[in-house]
């Protein structure tokens, strides 16, 4: 019976040497902070992560002619279009805040706090920092819908378009993946 103690010893030492910190969601995933990429570790995650890549496959196989494959660096966003150091996001935050926003240094091209109402969890937020600026449409849908047949100044437009960005919850925004 001294083995049994010893087992249990070595599978919660392999355990925690293949894990790594970060919260998982309500979907049994999360956002990796180092790749900025979603990666799923229990379900439902695992199963809806599998269709993706299936349907992603069948779509490279047959060629698909009505959609390419969403790559979000082909949405260039988060631009300084007016080249006054602030970029999309600062734009949104400044324009959407209820009170002034203050900044995080003197040269005013972050903004560090004001205040946001989101919507989407009926909270309020004073950080800038526990914001993401959320796409109304999504890139990603857009995309599969006529999205991808537009050239880059189109998508440029398209993904900075105040009308179609919202300062929303870090964390709420973050805990959904879309497949």
């Amino acid at each position: 019976m001294p083995t049994r103690p010893f087992a249990a010893l070595l599978f919660v030492i392999a355990s925690l040497a293949h894990s790594h910190p970060g919260g998982l969601d309500s979907q049994g995933g999360h956002i990796d902070r180092s790749t900025g990429s979603y990666h799923c570790h229990r379900e439902p995650c695992l199963t809806l992560h599998r269709q993706q890549q299936q349907a992603e496959q069948e779509a490279r196989e047959q060629n698909r002619a009505f959609s390419g494959l969403y790559e979000r660096k082909d949405w260039p966003h988060w631009l300084d279009q007016d080249g006054d150091c602030q970029d999309t996001r600062a734009e949104i935050l400044i324009a959407t805040s209820q009170v002034p926003v203050t900044f995080t240094r003197d040269d005013r091209c972050t903004v560090a706090t004001g205040r946001w109402h989101d919507p989407y969890s009926d909270t309020v937020f004073t950080s800038a920092s526990e914001l993401d600026i959320d796409h109304r449409v999504p890139l990603r849908h857009a995309h599969g819908h006529g999205g991808d047949r537009w050239d880059e100044s189109l998508r440029r437009q398209f993904a900075n378009d105040p009308a179609n960005l919202l300062p929303v919850s870090a964390s709420a925004n973050r805990s959904t993946i879309t497949i």
